[in-house]
């Protein structure tokens, strides 16, 4: 069973062992996060090797072996040769390292989802590895159901927090942060980019509960 949970790449060491497009797709991915990412493969894609053509990742250009592992936080099997994905699985676990084996989840402890991201909304769905064909389909779903507003959204109620605290109990702040968001004026404000009024009628929205 895998728990569901975000952690924070930046700056960490993430070893990528194989360079094609599966890679490349995760490779992305960590950079977006800040990771510092070590791929190791003979070969790479075109993409993969204009990042390190400019220093975005390095890129050791070997096939796999246990001391590319040296000083990783988390370690991506991704070949195409199930048994280096094996092994690459295998030594980082010895190591007590997080490691996902992309042909087959078990053989690692943790998982990757497709993912949204809309400012500090961050929004991950997985298969358990079952079909990520039917997540890449959710995740298109989601990326039509929670459009770019969202980011503006998550910048209101980062605005919104200590008003919001004033309430006095969870199910109430729940109830007050499903108005506002329902709220037809202040969604038109949001779609519109005006924020300061979009949160002067949130905080009259909180207001109200309070007296």
């Amino acid at each position: 069973m895998f728990y569901p949970l975000f952690v924070n790449l930046q700056g960490k060491k993430c070893v990528i062992i194989g360079a094609g497009t599966l890679a490349e797709r995760r490779v992305e991915a960590l950079h977006r996060s800040g990771a510092s990412i070590r791929l190791v493969a003979p070969q790479a894609t075109p993409a993969l090797k204009q990042m390190a053509s400019v220093g975005a990742i390095s890129w050791m250009r070997s096939l796999y072996n246990a001391a590319h592992l040296e000083g990783a936080f988390l370690v991506i099997a991704a070949t195409d040769v199930r048994e280096i994905n094996e092994a690459a699985a295998r030594d980082a676990s010895e190591r007590n390292m997080l490691v996902c084996c992309a042909d087959d989840p078990n053989l690692g402890n943790y998982i990757t989802g497709a993912s949204v991201s809309r400012g500090g909304l961050q929004i991950s769905l997985t298969t358990s590895g079952a079909s990520p064909t039917l997540a890449a389909v959710l995740r298109s779903r989601l990326d039509k159901q929670f459009g770019a507003e969202w980011a503006e959204w998550i910048q209101l109620f980062t605005a919104l927090r200590s008003d919001l605290q004033l309430l006095p109990s969870e199910n109430l702040r729940r109830t007050v942060t499903e108005e506002i968001i329902s709220d037809s004026v202040i969604t038109t404000l949001i779609l519109s980019g005006e924020t300061d009024s979009a949160e002067k009628a949130a905080k009259q929205c909180i207001l109200s509960h309070l007296v």
